[in-house]
């Protein structure tokens, strides 16, 4: 039955206890007479209403999309649960007030701040909510005292964040009334027309059902039945249910769920947070030219700052500085082992300060850019120390990249002077010179580093983004050392650990294989990154 009917059965189980007699009621007119009516008068309207939800329906947004702790259809049994919150009347009169002055329904006030709940947990903007409409037509004087359901459902295109609560809502009560004109093609009907399309597996499952300006319990009822102490609805394919109705002034809303397809307690928190925006609109005024606060609850909140408060103060120093240091205390310790070369730190820094003494040779100056452009192995980690040595800023390009596209990267950075392998006879440049690093480690090691501050770029790496056009992304010192110390902390990495270093020196993972390693003393082994059963044997 619709609400209507329940109302109309109370009346009625109320008078016969209070020995009166029913109407009599015209049976050559029953419920399946008013179905074939309805469907004749109202044919010409569903064939324009179909036109219109099928041109509408490939822009709707999806139905609410919540945790789930299990499928739908593994759940053999519904047992809901009820919660409910009660708006007294002179709260509620101060809602519905407000709600009048924007120009929108209490109802659709409402709607507005289900929706926006709802979107909040499942990280939309837009959601379908399913809109129980009561559509008892007066096609003939029987109708008004069936015991039947008449209602229909509407699928909304709810807007639920970008805005405030006033206009969110009038948004909302705009499209709605669109809607209403066209809603003699069912929402019933265009779901099944969604799911044929293999769109919205489970359907539209998260109801609202307003009953405002009526009670469901009428004063009739009451005189010999009391007054309601407990009820549910239960409907297979409904995951929660929305109930708001009006009860000796007050307003009750109501949330039937089926608890048992969420994580636990996540019900109970978005009903809660339901409960804390109607609150704030009853009392706040201003809150409905705002958008939607945060409704995260203190708990979880606590629980966030606990985990976030990571605040540790930020290392000093350049990014290179403690290979070097390293180097000074374990000179014989291992540094990096590749297919080619094994060095230890005395011999990786060394090659380094004479790749570095060469390049200022060459006319490098601090704050230069110096491209990087080889195979991956050892040669790239002299490349990089050697141009972070003389206070430039290495810029690696992918020798897997056409030609075109890395000169485009070398005049996008003002590229100096690009480093490469000399087995790798195709990374030239026709306009930029270029340095092979085995030449350049047989020049004389540069004296003292040059002196760079700790907020000055260390690298650019270019990423494609989503235009497809190269893009340099410029990253500090400060910046890169503070990445990498954290991760250190965060994974505890010691001393003894050895890390495998797969990542290519144009992505920016490829920074901790260099440097969050190589920093603490541990030796960095180079994978080749496209011979997966050689990393795997080295694991």
């Amino acid at each position: 039955m619709d609400a209507s009917s329940f109302t109309l059965f109370f009346d009625e189980l109320n008078a016969l206890l209070a020995g009166e007699s029913l109407p009599a009621i015209d049976t050559r007119y029953d419920f399946r007479s008013y179905l074939l009516h309805q469907q004749k008068i109202n044919q010409p309207l569903r064939d324009d209403a179909r036109a219109y939800w099928l041109a509408k329906a490939s822009t709707l947004p999806p139905a609410p999309v919540l945790p789930l702790a299990c499928e739908p259809a593994t759940l053999c049994e519904v047992r809901n649960t009820r919660r409910r919150m009660i708006v007294p009347a002179t709260r509620w009169h101060a809602f519905s007030n407000r709600a009048g002055e924007y120009g929108v329904t209490p109802t659709m006030a409402l709607a507005t701040c289900f929706s926006a709940v709802l979107a909040r947990w499942g990280g939309l903007t837009r959601l379908l909510l399913n809109i129980t409409l009561f559509d008892r037509q007066p096609l003939h004087p029987a109708v008004g005292a069936m015991l039947a359901d008449f209602t229909n459902i509407l699928l909304l295109d709810t807007a639920c964040d970008g805005d405030t609560v006033s206009n969110l809502a009038r948004k909302n009560q705009l499209t709605f009334t669109e809607d209403w004109e066209h809603r003699h093609w069912s929402g019933v009907e265009l779901l099944r027309e969604l799911k044929r399309q293999q769109r919205y597996p489970h359907g539209a499952p998260v109801v609202f059902t307003s009953n405002l300006g009526r009670s469901l319990y009428s004063s009739r009822a009451e005189s010999p039945l009391g007054e309601p102490e407990w009820g549910i609805s239960q409907t297979p394919q409904v995951w929660i249910d929305h109930l708001a109705f009006e009860h000796h002034g007050e307003v009750w809303l109501q949330w039937d769920s089926n608890d048992a397809l969420f994580p636990p307690a996540l019900v109970e928190t978005l009903f809660d947070a339901y409960c804390q925006l109607i609150n704030q609109l009853c009392d706040d005024e201003s809150a409905w030219q705002k958008s939607f606060a945060d409704m995260m609850p203190a708990s979880q909140r606590a629980i966030r700052e606990r985990v976030n408060a990571t605040g540790a103060p930020i290392p000093e120093g350049l990014l290179h500085e403690g290979i070097f240091r390293i180097a000074l205390q374990q000179p014989q310790a291992l540094a990096v082992t590749d297919m080619r070369y094994q060095w230890n730190y005395h011999e990786l820094t060394d090659y380094a300060r004479r790749c570095a003494g060469r390049l200022i040779e060459c006319g490098v100056q601090p704050g230069d850019n110096v491209a990087i452009t080889m195979s991956k192995g050892a040669g790239q980690l002299v490349a990089v120390l050697a141009v972070l040595l003389a206070g430039a800023v290495y810029v690696p390009v992918s020798l897997d990249q056409p030609a075109a596209r890395r000169e485009k990267i070398y005049a996008d950075a003002s590229v100096r002077l690009v480093l490469i392998c000399q087995h790798d006879a195709s990374a030239g440049s026709d306009d930029i010179p270029v340095l092979a690093w085995q030449q350049a480690i047989e020049a004389e090691p540069i004296a003292n580093p040059v002196v760079r501050a700790p907020t000055q770029p260390a690298y650019i790496i270019y990423t494609s983004g989503s235009t497809g056009t190269p893009k340099g992304v410029v990253i500090s010192h400060r910046g890169a050392l503070n990445t990498c110390c954290d991760i250190n902390t965060r994974y505890q990495v010691g001393p003894h650990d050895r890390v495998l270093a797969l990542s290519a020196l144009h992505f920016d993972l490829s920074v901790y294989d260099i440097f969050g390693r190589t920093a603490r003393g541990r030796r960095a082994g180079d994978g080749d990154g496209k011979s997966t059963a050689r990393s795997s044997r080295m694991v």
